[in-house]
């Protein structure tokens, strides 16, 4: 599974440069819709390890949040070739999940 925590320090690198398929999930620790996705987030990674997916702390992860103007988390976006094709505001079902992602492979 290719999972990885954000921060200012690794944004650029690890989402701008990086031209992959891969999942954004910008949540917090106080968000109660965040720790049921989480969950979810975790047993599709490791179902598809082939995905990079980016988690996102908007409290500690400013610059990443900033930059994709994320105003409410949980927010997931699908970034290919390094452009947003696809945002979700709000929790999702492991299946809803799954269609975001697949949809835009």
């Amino acid at each position: 599974m290719s999972m990885i925590m954000i921060n200012n320090e690794n944004f650029k690198s690890e989402v701008l440069d990086d031209k992959e398929l891969k999942l954004l999930v910008f949540g917090a620790e106080w968000c109660g819709h965040c720790k049921v996705l989480r969950p979810r987030i975790m047993e599709y990674g490791q179902a598809h390890p082939e995905l990079k997916i980016c988690l996102h702390n908007v409290d500690e992860a400013t610059v990443a949040a900033e930059t994709f103007h994320i105003t409410g988390v949980p927010c997931l976006i699908v970034l290919k070739d390094g452009q947003e094709v696809e945002r979700h505001v709000g929790a999702l079902s492991l299946n809803q999940l799954e269609s975001l992602i697949e949809k835009n492979r």
